[in-house]
C-alpha cells in the first residue's frame, strides 16, 4: 500500500497500479503452487510413515524372517519403498526449483518495466514536466521493497508446507471423535457384587458382518463361567463388550441389573480385573509393571504376586521386585510375563476378573501355578474364563458354547 501511495504522487500513478496488477497473478501462482505442494508433501509423509512401519515391523520380527530366509524379500521391500521416498521428495523439490525462480522472474520483470517506463519521463534540465531523478530512484526503491515480504515468504514457504502437511496427520489423530463416553451423571459404586446379563445383545466391527447375533445369557453373582468354542467364534468379544471398549448395536448388557452404559467408565473398568492372552510389559522394574506408575504399598504388591503364584518366580530373581524389566519383557518367559500380569490385574481389588485365552500360550508348570490361584481367585466374586482347555475350565459352574456369534448351549 505504501509503494502504491508514493509512486502514484507527482501524477505518476501507472507505476503504482503496476505493482497492484502484479498481485493477482503472485496470488494465483502461489495457490496452484500450495495445492501441489500439499500434495506431494502428503505423499511423502505417508511414503516415511509406511517406511518406519515397515522397518519397525521387521526388527520385531526379524527371528522369522531369519528363519524363513526371506531375507533377500524384505530388502527388495525396502528398496522399493526407499524409491517411494525418493521420488515423493524429488517431486516436492522439483516444484519449488520451478516456483522459487519465477517468484524472482516476476519481480525482476516487475522492476524492469518499472525502470522502461521511468526512463523516457525523467525530466531533463529546463523541462516543465516529466518526473525527477529523485522519483525515478524512490520509484525503484519502492519497487524492491514491494518484492521484499513476497521474496521472504516464498523462501519459507516449503517449509510452512511441510508443517502444515505434518500438521495435518498429528490433528487428525488429536480431532477423532471419542467413541465410548460417560452419559450425564453416570453412576459411581465402589464394588459390583457381580451378576452379568447379556439380553438379546447383537454386535458388529463392520456394518452387515455381525460378530455376535442376538446373543443371551446370566451369570450369577461369585459363579466361575466359561466360554469355549472355535476360534472366531465371538469370545473374545464378549469380554471386549464387558469392559464397554465397544458399544453394541442393540440389546443390553447389566451388571448387577443396570446396564453398563449407566456406570462410569472409571467405575467400570476399576471394577473389572482383565487379563488378556498377549501380556505387555513396559520398560521398568517388576514393581513398576505391577502398580502401572499408582502409589500402591510394595506388600500390597507382594500380596497380589502370593495370591497368583508370582512371588516365589520373583524372589528368586538378584533384585526381587526391582529387576530391570526390559522393552516389553524381553527378559522374561511367556509364563513369567503371563503371571506379572495376572498379579496387576489383582492388585487392584477388582470386583471381577476376566480371563481372555490367559494359559494359551504358557508352559505346562505356569499353567499349573495359575490354575492353583484359579481357586483363591474365586473367592474375589465373578470369575469368567475365555479357555480352549479343558484343564482351565473343568471346574466352571457353568460353561457357555460360542459358535458363529451365537450361545448353543
Amino acid at each position: 500500500v505504501t509503494t502504491f501511495i508514493v509512486t502514484t504522487h507527482d501524477g505518476v500513478f501507472y507505476f503504482g497500479f503496476l505493482f497492484l496488477a502484479y498481485l493477482p497473478l503472485i496470488f494465483v501462482i502461489s495457490y496452484f503452487f500450495r495445492r501441489k505442494a500439499k500434495q506431494y508433501y502428503r505423499m511423502e509423509k505417508k511414503s516415511v510413515s509406511e517406511m518406519n512401519s515397515f522397518l519397525s515391523e521387521t526388527f520385531q520380527g526379524i527371528k522369522v524372517i531369519k528363519t524363513f530366509e526371506k531375507g533377500e524379500k524384505k530388502g527388495k521391500e525396502f528398496d522399493q519403498k526407499n524409491d517411494d521416498i525418493y521420488h515423493s521428495f524429488l517431486n516436492s523439490q522439483r516444484l519449488f526449483a520451478i516456483f522459487l525462480p519465477l517468484m524472482y522472474f516476476l519481480q525482476i520483470t516487475c522492476v524492469v518495466l518499472v525502470i522502461l517506463l521511468c526512463i523516457p519521463n525523467i525530466r531533463t534540465e529546463g523541462a516543465m514536466v516529466g518526473i525527477t531523478i529523485g522519483t525515478f530512484q524512490m520509484v525503484y526503491s519502492y519497487s524492491n521493497q514491494f518484492f521484499q515480504p513476497i521474496q521472504t515468504i516464498t523462501n519459507s514457504l516449503n517449509q510452512i508446507e511441510s508443517i502444515f502437511t505434518s500438521s495435518e496427520r498429528v490433528l487428525l489423530v488429536l480431532n477423532q471423535e471419542i467413541e465410548i463416553v460417560d452419559k450425564e451423571n453416570p453412576i459411581e459404586v465402589d464394588h459390583f457384587q457381580g451378576k452379568v446379563e447379556f439380553r438379546n445383545v447383537t454386535f458388529s466391527y463392520e456394518k452387515g458382518n455381525p460378530v455376535l447375533n442376538n446373543v443371551s445369557f446370566v451369570i450369577q453373582p461369585g459363579q466361575t463361567a466359561a466360554f469355549v468354542g472355535a476360534t472366531g467364534a465371538g469370545k473374545s468379544t464378549i469380554i471386549s463388550l464387558l469392559c464397554r471398549t465397544y458399544e453394541i448395536d442393540s440389546g443390553e448388557i447389566l451388571i448387577d441389573d443396570i446396564n453398563i452404559q449407566d456406570y462410569s467408565i472409571d467405575c467400570l473398568r476399576r471394577n473389572i480385573g482383565v487379563m488378556l492372552q498377549d501380556v505387555f510389559l513396559f520398560s521398568g522394574t517388576i514393581e513398576s509393571n505391577i502398580s502401572l506408575g499408582e502409589n500402591i504399598p510394595l506388600d500390597e504388591i507382594q500380596k497380589a504376586c502370593v495370591e497368583v503364584g508370582a512371588d516365589k518366580m520373583i524372589t528368586q530373581l538378584e533384585d526381587g521386585y526391582q529387576t530391570k524389566v526390559k522393552e516389553k519383557g524381553a527378559n522374561f518367559s511367556a509364563g513369567e510375563r503371563q503371571l506379572i500380569s495376572f498379579a496387576r490385574t489383582l492388585v487392584y481389588h477388582p470386583s471381577m476378573v476376566l480371563l481372555d485365552e490367559a494359559t494359551a500360550n504358557i508352559d505346562t508348570e505356569t499353567e499349573h501355578i495359575i490354575q492353583s490361584s484359579l481357586e483363591r481367585i474365586k473367592q474375589i466374586g465373578t470369575l469368567i474364563i475365555v479357555a480352549h482347555r479343558l484343564s482351565t475350565i473343568k471346574n466352571a459352574d457353568v460353561i457357555f458354547v460360542v459358535d458363529k456369534g451365537v450361545i448353543k448351549e
